[in-house]
């Protein structure tokens, strides 16, 4: 991805092919590709995890240890 002179964001879009695994791609900058007076701040890279949606992970919370219901209630 190449920035104009005037540009100050770029949009990248990614799209996930159904897999069997987990998969991460890592976003950076090539720092020593910067321009003259432009530098890599203290996060110039990042991972985008995409995750695997075919055993997707639940998580259930009662909000009480115990419950009284009468016969026939709910």
């Amino acid at each position: 991805m190449t920035f104009a002179e005037d540009q100050t964001e770029r949009t990248v879009a990614f799209m996930a092919v159904d897999g069997d695994d987990d998969e991460t791609v890592k976003l950076g900058f090539r720092t020593a590709d910067l321009p003259e007076r432009i530098t890599a701040g203290t996060r110039n890279e990042t991972t985008l995890k995409i995750g695997d949606t075919d055993d997707p992970t639940v998580t259930v919370i009662f909000p009480q240890t115990s419950y009284t219901v009468d016969e026939g209630g709910m």
